[in-house]
């Protein structure tokens, strides 16, 4: 018989434990899909041609938190500042078969860098807000820099990806 430190046995318990939790919990799929809908100069009058910015998949199990950054980072005095926008939140399945998205949405960008400084300025939208799942919602937030840009967001639930009778079209987002 093996034996194995006490830390070791502990560690291997948590990760069974997690295992079977996560393969109870519900799994899910967003569909995000993120546009510039205008640049500095953005009049409320004016009609753009939304610019699609990022269109990722992302994979998440119920409860986990994610987190998606359209954008990239800089080092500053040692220090990795991201700039774009960054989503971050989990999901949660409700009684009525709808999913609650706890999360934020936040825009940001960097401007009079240096080597030692530089000024980061955002817009964070924190929400809670239940989807129905499958039907796109929508989000229109505006950009420091000027302008206006939207989320879109669909989930679906992860197991029906493999159905085969589900009509792979209605994962896409609907032409405008």
């Amino acid at each position: 018989m093996t034996r194995f430190p006490p830390i070791v046995a502990i560690a291997v318990l948590c990760a069974a434990h997690l295992a079977a939790e996560t393969a109870h919990s519900a799994q899910y799929v967003i569909y995000v899909k993120l546009e510039q809908q205008s640049g500095a100069g953005y009049t409320p009058t004016t009609v753009y041609t939304p610019k699609t910015l990022a269109a990722p998949k992302l994979a998440t199990p119920e409860g986990v938190e994610f987190f998606l950054l359209v954008g990239g980072q800089k080092e500053i005095a040692g220090e990795k500042l991201q700039f774009g926008t960054m989503i971050k939140g989990s999901l949660q399945s409700t009684k009525d078969g709808k999913v609650l998205f706890k999360g934020i949405v936040e825009k940001s960008d960097i401007s009079n860098a240096t080597d030692e400084s530089a000024t980061r300025t955002s817009t964070a939208i924190h929400f809670k807000r239940t989807f129905e799942l499958g039907k796109v919602t929508r989000f229109e937030f505006p950009d420091p820099a000027g302008g206006r840009q939207s989320l879109e967001l669909k989930i679906v639930e992860a197991n029906h990806l493999n159905d085969p009778n589900l009509d792979k079209r209605s994962l896409k987002f609907p032409r405008r």
